[in-house]
């Protein structure tokens, strides 16, 4: 089952990347780290790149795409 619906993540994150979307929370496995308030910043072959818009200070986050559970906009 996709949780991401009829899309692969990878395609997900490039259309947020492309539209300048604001993720409201993005679910990370097996972690307590949760990012929030991101918009995708580059999308590569193993991983994303998260720029920070929430809160000053996280500044740029690289995130492995296979370790993202969830994404809510």
């Amino acid at each position: 089952m996709n949780p991401f619906g009829n899309e692969s993540l990878r395609t997900l994150l490039s259309r947020l990347l492309r539209s300048g979307t604001l993720i409201n929370e993005v679910v990370l496995q097996d972690s307590d780290f949760t990012l929030m308030g991101v918009t995708v910043q580059s999308v590569q072959g193993q991983y994303v790149v998260f720029g920070d818009q929430g809160s000053p200070g996280m500044g740029t986050v690289y995130v492995a795409i296979d370790k993202i559970v969830a994404i809510e906009v």
